[in-house]
């Protein structure tokens, strides 16, 4: 998944980089949601922030997130099976 070299690399807890992280997820999903037909849309912005926590964590929810949804579209014939990843920084 997505290599980020810090003091995170470890079991502590550590600045973990949103974005990175959810591009390298899915870099990894990827070959599976292509031979389940699921196409991937991302729409997050350049300035995500920084959060703490365990960058490995981060990367297993997200690929539970990312499998889950794949599953819930199986049963949608293939043309439309479509996942939004997205975020808003909000105000």
């Amino acid at each position: 998944m997505a290599k980020q070299h810090s003091e995170n690399d470890g079991d502590g807890l550590g600045p973990v980089e949103l974005r990175p992280a959810v591009c390298g997820t899915i870099v990894f999903a990827g070959l599976e949601l292509l031979h389940s037909q699921v196409a991937v849309e991302v729409d997050l912005p350049q300035d995500l922030p920084i959060v703490r926590g365990r960058l490995r964590q981060v990367e297993q929810v997200l690929l539970a997130l990312i499998f889950n949804a794949r599953d819930a579209m199986m049963a949608v014939p293939a043309d439309r099976r479509r996942l939004l990843i997205s975020a808003d920084v909000g105000d």
